[in-house]
C-alpha cells in the first residue's frame, strides 16, 4: 500500500505491475473466467465531486476528459476529437494526468516532449498548468483550502478511518492524498460488497479489481459491475451522490474458452476476450510471446 491507503504492491512480486504485456500470463483455470473492472478517470471525478466543480463534473461525463479539457480551455476546438486532433488531445491528457498528481512546469515539459515528440518549454507546459487552473478553478481553489487545512490540522483521516499524519513533508503526497485515498476506501468497499455477494474477488490494484468467476456466468459480472459503482457513490452525499452513480466503469473479462467479442452485461459493455493483452502491449506481446509459451494451468500460450 501507499500512505494514501491505495493498493499499491511492488512490482517484483505483483504479476499485472509489470512489463503490461505479461498479464497475458494470468489465465483463468479451466470452466472459470477473470473479470477485471476499473473506474474510468477516477481520479479526476472524485476530485470534481469533493470540490463540487461542476464544470469538471460534466467534462467527466462526456466521457472523455482529455477532450473536454481541451474543449474548455480552448486548446482544442469545439466539436474536435482525438481523431481530428490527436496531438491536441494527447498534449491534454499528458497535462490532465500530469496536474492531478501535481506536477510541475518541469516535469509537464518533460511529459509533454516525449508524448508529443518535440520540444516543449517550460514556459509552454506551465501555460497548460494555468489553463488547468483556470478552467478548473473551483477545483483547484478547494485544493489550496485542503492544503492550508491540513497543515492547520496537522492530520487527515479518510473516510474508513485510515490517518496519514503531518510529518509529510511531500507536498505531492498531501494534496494527492483526499482524491487517493478517498479513491482507496472506494475500492475497500467494492470488494467487501463483491465478496458479501458471493464474488471471488482475486485482486485489487490502484483503482480496478479482478474476480474469478464461473464461464459463463455473466450475472455475476453484471453484479460485480453493480457492486463497483454502489461503492462508489457511497460516501458522497446530495447531488454529488447522484452526480457519483454516473461513474464509467471499463470492464474486460478473459478465458480461453470465451469467443472474443464485446458483450452486453446490463448496463455496461464488456471486452471479451481468449488471453489478456493489455491494449499498451500489443507490439510487446508479440515480440515476447516465442519466449511466453508454456503451459499455464490447463491452457498452451
Amino acid at each position: 500500500g501507499s500512505q494514501s491507503a491505495r493498493y499499491q504492491p511492488p512490482s517484483t512480486g505483483f504479476l499485472f505491475l509489470k512489463p503490461a504485456f505479461q498479464r497475458a500470463l494470468c489465465v483463468p483455470p479451466k470452466g472459470r473466467m477473470m473479470v477485471g473492472t476499473d473506474y474510468k478517470s477516477q481520479e479526476f471525478f472524485i476530485k470534481a465531486l469533493l470540490s463540487k466543480d461542476m464544470k469538471m463534473v460534466n467534462a467527466y461525463l462526456t466521457g472523455d476528459v482529455y477532450t473536454a479539457f481541451g474543449h474548455d480551455s480552448g486548446v482544442m476546438p469545439k466539436g474536435s476529437n482525438k481523431r481530428t486532433h490527436p496531438t491536441l488531445r494527447q498534449a491534454c491528457k499528458a497535462s490532465v494526468l500530469g496536474i492531478s498528481y501535481s506536477m510541475t512546469c518541469v516535469g509537464l515539459a518533460a511529459k509533454l516532449t516525449q508524448d508529443l515528440k518535440r520540444e516543449v518549454t517550460e514556459e509552454e507546459a506551465q501555460e497548460y498548468i494555468d489553463m488547468f487552473e483556470e478552467t478548473y478553478d473551483v477545483a483547484h481553489d478547494w485544493g489550496q483550502d485542503y492544503l492550508e487545512d491540513f497543515s492547520d490540522r496537522g492530520y487527515d483521516r479518510l473516510a474508513d478511518g485510515w490517518v496519514m499524519f503531518g510529518d509529510n513533508e511531500n507536498f505531492r503526497s498531501v494534496g494527492n492524498y483526499p482524491v487517493q485515498g478517498l479513491g482507496s476506501c472506494i475500492l475497500r468497499r467494492a470488494i467487501a460488497m463483491a465478496q458479501d455477494k458471493g464474488i471471488d474477488v482475486c485482486v485489487p490494484l490502484h483503482d480496478a479489481a479482478y474476480a474469478e468467476v464461473p464461464l459463463n456466468d455473466w450475472n455475476a459480472v453484471k453484479v460485480f459491475n453493480e457492486c463497483m459503482v454502489d461503492a462508489f457513490s457511497y460516501y458522497f452525499e446530495g447531488d454529488m451522490k447522484e452526480y457519483a452513480k454516473k461513474i464509467i466503469l471499463d470492464c474486460e473479462v478473459w478465458s480461453p474458452e470465451l469467443e472474443e467479442g464485446a458483450r452486453k452485461v446490463g448496463p455496461w459493455e464488456a471486452s471479451v476476450e481468449k488471453i489478456h493483452i493489455d491494449e499498451r502491449a500489443v507490439s510487446e506481446y508479440k515480440r515476447f510471446r516465442p519466449y511466453m509459451e508454456q503451459k499455464a494451468g490447463w491452457a498452451l500460450l
